[in-house]
């Protein structure tokens, strides 16, 4: 997608700083996840659309939002050989690429539509999180690993991996991908012990098996201690390389990439809405 508002101030993007605090200036990136929902009509036009605790962010983000999210187009939603008019959540990550020292570039990084998987009346039953591998917390790593799990009919993980790690640490290549291993081994192991409640009733409880994304966050605060981050506000954004899931269909692949999804959400894999253009400059 392409860059947008190319010469934005530092001034005008308030948290950005201290959120690449430790990141060289050319490699600078910080992304902000943002939540709402969407409407389209049957032919696939925005009818209107939400973003929560819109008047707090940013006003150059405001205007990105502005810019592009009412001209977007999906492919129509068919029931029962129809198209309808459709609603669902909307997950967008905003991402700041430097221009030069003093100036960034926005853009819609990725975006998800599709409500959360206890919509459906898939819901949690045990999803421990995984212990913080030890290495990461002497080096103080964070990131977050996006997992695509498939779940069978007993509530049990049958398959699961790590589709993308996502760091907001910057290192050395080697180091880097060392750290990508290690989030992604802790997340694989944990999730292969996961159980859920599977659907009872509704058009999902009919699915031999239901294929589900979930992103697991590893954060650590300066004390050492897990500690959410802010709804709205600047990470560093180092986002992995995409790995191909032999198992997974066609139809629960993603375009781009998920990272636009929250933190320990579950979700089905396939999105209720699917977007068929891009942003404008």
């Amino acid at each position: 997608m392409k860059a947008l508002l190319a010469a934005l101030s530092l001034l005008v993007l308030p948290g950005l700083m201290p959120a690449l605090a430790h990141t060289p200036p050319a490699q600078a990136e910080a992304s902000m996840l943002l939540a709402g929902s969407i409407t389209v009509s049957p032919q696939g036009a925005v009818q209107s659309y939400t973003v929560d605790k819109l008047a707090t962010l940013p006003a150059p983000v405001q205007q990105l939002l502005t810019q592009n999210v009412p001209h977007w187009r999906f492919e129509p939603v068919i029931d029962h050989g129809h198209a309808v008019a459709a609603k669902a959540a909307m997950h967008l990550r905003i991402v700041a690429t430097p221009t030069d020292k003093d100036h960034f570039a926005l853009r819609i990084a990725s975006q998800w539509f599709g409500n959360a998987a206890n919509t459906y009346g898939l819901t949690i039953k045990n999803q421990t999180l995984p212990h913080y591998p030890g290495r990461e917390i002497k080096e103080r790593v964070s990131g977050t690993v996006y997992l695509v799990a498939r779940i069978n009919r007993q509530g049990k993980v049958d398959q699961v991996a790590a589709e993308q790690v996502n760091l907001r640490v910057r290192g050395p290549e080697m180091l880097m991908r060392m750290w990508r291993k290690d989030f992604a081994d802790a997340s694989v192991r944990a999730a292969s012990h996961w159980t859920y409640n599977v659907p009872a009733s509704g058009a999902a409880a009919t699915r031999q098996a239901w294929i589900v994304r979930i992103p697991v966050s590893y954060t650590l605060h300066e004390m050492g201690k897990a500690k959410a981050r802010s709804y709205g506000t600047w990470t560093a954004y180092l986002p992995g390389p995409r790995e191909k899931i032999s198992w997974l269909k066609p139809e629960a692949s993603v375009p781009g990439s998920a990272d636009a999804l929250p933190d320990n959400g579950l979700y089905l894999a396939d999105q209720s809405l699917h977007l068929i253009t891009t942003p404008k400059s």
